[in-house]
């Protein structure tokens, strides 16, 4: 006998969704299979993890990265600044 969502328990209804959510994640292609990384890329980031390992990685500061995008921090600190919507 099917069961409605109605009839069903709190614990009924997890487990539906569970399997639904199990069986979509199932359907997922990634559509990077099958492709190969070049090998300068792969070297790359063979190179990164290593240096991440040691704590050989490059930190940015915020102004800097504001810097590079030609903000000026001033700009940003007045309570007039309101950032762009992010779509």
């Amino acid at each position: 006998m099917e069961m409605t969502v109605a009839q069903m328990t709190v614990s009924d209804l997890r487990d539906l969704m569970s399997d639904v959510f199990d069986e979509k994640l199932s359907e997922i292609i990634d559509p990077d299979a099958g492709i190969e990384l070049r090998d300068d890329i792969r070297e790359r980031l063979i190179q990164q993890s290593k240096d991440f390992a040691e704590g050989k990685f490059a930190t940015v500061s915020f102004s800097e990265v504001l810097g590079d995008l030609g903000i000026d921090r001033a700009e940003i600190e007045t309570e007039e600044y309101v950032p762009a919507k992010v779509c």
